[in-house]
């Protein structure tokens, strides 16, 4: 209930400030920038005047609350949003801001009791309640210089405009949801924003483009309603199917139909610098057809030519077409007829009925006597069809076209364009008109951009790269290459653990030369998995104690080894030392056994081979064996004739004069030894009674 009552409050509070006007008034606020002041201009039916309202330090943006009848501004060098009540004069600080704020463009909800304020050094959008409470940041991303804004109070949006380097105009919901970008080309500086809320159209001016334009919420129907060279628009505000807007240069306020046609202008010696503006009535808004006016949409004078008069008051706010006069021009002049003017005689180079001087008319030709124009165009520097306005500062030519981008803020030459010192940074040609091509910058378009980051191109007079560099690269125009053992984006990354002696690629990171030990990875940056250490983490950690691995980087086991293992590594078998050295004992000691056998075998072969030679007699030649036979022992026992040689001393003849054969005679030798006949076997075994081995 809280809200509901609130709207209609509000609306009986409107409906009590428009019933039963007797006076229609127009009233246009205006901020003065230098000196800083707030203007009050008031226009009705009969009169026009200007005055100072209050004193502010440097304003800018400025909204009027009918309710409760209070001015609300922005002032950037106090940084706050302040207030003022008309009637009574009463002045108060409604919001004090941080010393990086800088409070733009105002807008402010009645119905709501809402102000939302750009912020152009936060870069942010805020809404709070009129008393100052309440203060919230609805937009805090996608700024970069918001300025002007405007609400739709019933639909709850809003509008902005930015005039950073990609200028646009965009919406959002009153909580900041649903941004839209409706306007993103053909933008330079658009400064002020207003809105026609019945027929969904946005105007804007822009003081780069020096263009006045509209278009339709949903960015459709965009058009061109003014182009003046030269000029610097800030404020604009619509009212009743006029533009009112402000310009700096020519230091006056100025007014077009909303459709286009011929501007009226406002000055004062007051209007030094104006910027923002505001315009109210205390007639409700005028259903009145264009070309009436009042409630009972009275039929407007004869205005100016493409011209309309304003809906609370009537006036023609460019003025009369000739032979008419009045603020609502529906007086006739003196010496007119309903065919026209009947100019008098008046002297050369002038022309109406008061003999008013022609303009700056080209050449040698007069303007027309009755009605001022110059048939043969304007001289250099002025312009109109009377050629009776000067062009502005900055132009040239017979049509003030604007001049080129000039260096050192000097003005072009006002007959041909040209740049006396150069062209501005960014800019090139005879007449410094043609932007430097993407990726160009600095005077006369000769450097190169750097290493901008990919799709990005540098600003055409600095050269900085908005939008960051190159891996690889840093400064303002990444030109400056990553220092050794740096890389990526901004050279903000270190090198990680490249092989000694090498460092990692400027722009990837990665390790040309490989990586120390203990680390992997194209970038060296990935520790060795537990359990592995050394170079590219190919070797497996040894018998570490249980529960540790070892170091990563030597392969070392920190807390010790595993029972039966030692060394750093703990890569050294301890039982299996002990059992080789025993192995290798056994192995000489077997071979030492060998060798002495066969040693033994050596000498036992050798001695019995020299025993065997003492025991052989000498031979004897074959006659000392010639008998018939072997000889033959007493019993039968043939005495083999390899052993002839053992018995010879044995055996001997009992009678040395003859040797007998027979039996008998056989019995006659008697052995040595022994007189008892033995077997051949055993006498071999005696013979062979040493052991050859």
């Amino acid at each position: 209930m809280v809200g509901k009552y609130a709207t209609l409050c509000a609306c009986l509070c409107l409906h009590q400030v428009y019933a039963n006007v007797e006076n229609p008034e127009l009233t246009i606020l205006v901020s003065n920038w230098n000196p800083g002041k707030i203007l009050k201009l008031s226009i009705t039916a009969s009169a026009a005047r200007i005055s100072g309202l209050v004193n502010s330090l440097r304003p800018v943006g400025i909204d009027y609350d009918p309710i409760e009848q209070k001015v609300y501004w922005t002032d950037v060098a106090l940084k706050a949003i302040l207030a003022r009540d008309v009637n009574d004069n009463s002045n108060e600080i409604i919001l004090s801001l941080n010393s990086n704020a800088t409070p733009d463009g105002i807008a402010i909800d009645s119905i709501a009791r809402k102000i939302f304020y750009t912020d152009t050094g936060n870069d942010v959008i805020v809404v709070l309640n009129m008393n100052g409470t309440g203060s919230e940041i609805v937009v805090d991303s996608g700024l970069n210089e918001p300025r002007g804004i405007v609400l739709h109070e019933e639909n709850r949006k809003m509008y902005w405009t930015d005039w950073g380097l990609d200028a646009y105009i965009a919406s959002a919901n009153y909580d900041g949801t649903n941004i839209s970008r409706i306007v993103t080309t053909g933008l330079g500086w658009p400064n002020g924003l207003t809105m026609d809320r019945r027929n969904g159209i946005l105007y804007w001016c822009d003081s780069l483009t020096f263009r006045l334009e509209s278009v339709r919420v949903d960015g459709t129907q965009r058009t061109v309603l003014l182009i003046e060279p030269g000029a610097r628009y800030f404020g604009i505000f619509f009212h009743d199917g006029v533009i009112y807007f402000t310009d700096r240069n020519r230091r006056a306020v100025f007014n077009i139909p909303s459709t286009g046609g011929t501007t009226g202008t406002m000055t004062s010696t007051q209007i030094t610098t104006p910027v923002g503006i505001h315009v109210f009535s205390n007639r409700k808004p005028s259903e009145c057809p264009v070309g009436q006016y009042g409630d009972d949409c009275e039929q407007c004078g004869n205005c100016n030519e493409g011209s309309v008069c304003e809906k609370t008051t009537g006036k023609c706010l460019a003025g009369c077409v000739a032979g008419y006069k009045g603020s609502d021009c529906k007086q006739v002049q003196d010496k007119t007829s309903v065919a026209g003017i009947t100019p008098k005689a008046c002297p050369a180079n002038t022309h109406g009925p008061d003999c008013a001087p022609c303009g700056m008319c080209a050449g040698v030709v007069p303007c027309n006597k009755v009605l001022g124009v110059c048939p043969a165009g304007c001289q250099n520097g002025w312009t109109g069809d009377k050629c009776d306005r000067a062009c502005l500062p900055n132009t040239y030519g017979t049509s003030c076209q604007p001049c080129g981008q000039c260096a050192g803020g000097v003005h072009c030459d006002k007959s041909s364009g040209l740049c006396a010192n150069g062209c501005q940074d960014g800019w090139s040609g005879s007449l410094c008109r043609t932007q430097c091509i993407p990726g160009t910058y600095g005077a006369g378009c000769l450097s190169l951009c750097s290493h901008c980051k990919t799709g990005s191109v540098c600003h055409q007079a600095t050269g900085r790269c908005p939008t960051g560099c190159q891996q690889g690269w840093s400064g303002a125009k990444c030109d400056e290459e990553c220092i050794p053992g740096t890389y990526g984006a901004g050279c903000l990354s270190l090198c990680f653990h490249c092989k000694t002696g090498s460092v990692c690629h400027q722009a990837t990171g990665r390790c040309p030369a490989g990586c120390q030990q203990g680390w992997s990875g194209a970038k060296c940056d990935e520790e060795c998995e537990p359990g592995t250490y050394g170079k590219n983490c190919a070797s497996l950690c040894s018998h570490c104690m249980l529960g540790s691995v070892c170091n990563h980087v030597t392969g070392q086991c920190p807390d010790g080894c595993q029972s039966g293992w030692s060394g750093d590594r703990c890569d050294e078998d301890m039982q299996g030392s002990t059992k080789q050295e025993a192995s290798n004992m056994s192995v000489l000691i077997v071979a030492a056994s060998v060798i002495i056998v066969l040693l033994v075998i050596i000498a036992i072969v050798a001695v019995a081979v020299l025993v065997r030679r003492k025991r052989q007699p000498r031979q004897k030649t074959i006659d000392q064996y010639d008998t018939a036979g072997p000889p033959m022992l007493t019993g039968g026992y043939r005495v083999p004739s390899d052993q002839c040689p053992a018995y010879l001393g044995i055996m001997r003849p009992t009678h040395a004069s003859s040797i007998q054969t027979d039996d008998a005679q056989a019995d006659a030798y008697i052995p040595m030894s022994n007189t008892t006949r033995q077997p051949t076997e055993e006498l071999e075994d005696h013979i062979y009674e040493t052991p050859l081995f």
